[in-house]
């Protein structure tokens, strides 16, 4: 967790010193977005997808969806449990529920330096590779069931807005005053108009759910996954003596600095965030910590050993824990992308997301600490 810490730090310290801003962290999240991650998965999933190691890789293509249907039962159970505001009650399961995928890499690093207890594990190069195909599923989930999900808080939003005051339509009703006043006219008239409104907010959403299915992310992690299944394709890239070699490990350098500064950029937006002022209840806050910090990596770390026993993961203890920090790491940063998306309950996600990543850093620690007890 100490390469993580002072990654997150280095933010938190730019930020004090007035050179990351709200307008930079921007800017390099949309850099992040449309260059630097797709570059990543890209050329990780080249370098790692293979058919002919399709029987050691698939657990990286499963378990992350059983992740996300784990997490998502003491999630909806949380929801039950406490009131929640209406417009705001899918979006904390998908708080709650989706986790950070990216942050197994730089933990996973960590601990397979030198001073780490995965240091001697032949699979520590094989991390890039492993985390790019469950960082392609997670995100996958996330920008279109997590997107369903959160549509749905938008359309509950616009129900709760209230009406327009009758003394602001006086002027509209008194224009309207000569108009034939026909009952059945103006029935059809309003089911033709939610018709039409419906019909908007349909297509709206599929406009939508093909332009996140058509963005850099999806696409390059398409064409990495298609290049390393066509046999002998990926040897273009990574032969020793492949013309595109230098490209494809520039990639790679690439890719991982994105990851690098994606964290960084959290650490930044976790101080700006601290200013803003948002009214939510203690036990609100607490269950939420509770649950996605303590409750779901208590069920990764029982989850994983279940797969393990069951040789899942064969004799690869760095794909076991991936998995493992990929199911219990804090709330994901693309459910406060969606959020800002639909302008929808931006600071209160912000607010628990900042809180749960100050005490994510603890339980992280004392969960890696117990998974290595119990695998090694």
């Amino acid at each position: 967790m100490a390469p993580l810490t002072v990654i997150t730090l280095s933010g938190v310290l730019l930020t004090k010193l007035g050179i990351f801003t709200k307008r930079t962290n921007d800017t390099i999240s949309r850099a992040l977005a449309r260059f630097l991650l797709p570059i990543y998965l890209f050329f990780n999933l080249v370098q790692t997808v293979n058919l002919n190691k399709l029987d050691v890789l698939w657990p990286n293509f499963v378990m992350p969806v059983i992740g996300v249907l784990l997490s998502f039962i003491p999630a909806v159970i949380e929801i039950l449990l406490l009131k929640h505001p209406k417009n705001l009650r899918y979006s904390f399961i998908c708080l709650i529920g989706f986790s950070n995928a990216g942050l197994s890499l730089l933990i996973a690093d960590g601990n397979c330096n030198s001073y780490g207890p995965l240091s001697k594990k032949k699979e520590c190069s094989e991390i890039g590779g492993y985390v790019a195909i469950q960082l392609m599923v997670w995100s996958l989930i996330i920008f279109t069931f997590g997107y369903a999900l959160m549509n749905a808080d938008l359309m509950e939003a616009e129900k709760c807005k209230p009406k327009e005051d009758p003394k602001d339509m006086k002027e509209v009703e008194d224009n309207d005053e000569m108009e034939e006043n026909d009952p059945e006219k103006n029935s059809l008239e309003m089911a033709k108009t939610q018709s039409n409104l419906v019909q908007v907010k349909t297509s709206s959403f599929k406009r939508d759910m093909i332009r996140i299915l058509t963005g850099p992310i999806p696409v390059f992690s398409l064409l990495g996954v298609l290049v390393g299944f066509i046999p002998g394709l990926n040897a273009v890239f990574y032969d020793s003596d492949a013309p595109l070699l230098p490209v494809a490990e520039t990639g790679l350098v690439i890719g991982k600095a994105g990851i690098v500064i994606g964290q960084m950029i959290l650490g930044s937006n976790l101080v700006l965030s601290a200013r803003a002022k948002v009214s939510l209840s203690k036990p609100l806050i607490y269950s939420t910590i509770l649950v996605r910090n303590i409750i779901i990596p208590a069920i990764a770390l029982g989850t994983t050993y279940i797969f393990w026993v069951l040789k899942a993961f064969g004799d690869d203890v760095v794909m076991a824990f991936i998995f493992a920090i990929n199911f219990a790491a804090p709330p994901s940063i693309s459910v406060l992308v969606l959020s800002q998306i639909f302008n929808n309950g931006i600071q209160e996600v912000t607010m628990l997301i900042l809180w749960t990543y100050v005490t994510g850093v603890f339980t992280l620690t004392i969960f890696s600490y117990l998974f290595f007890t119990v695998f090694l």
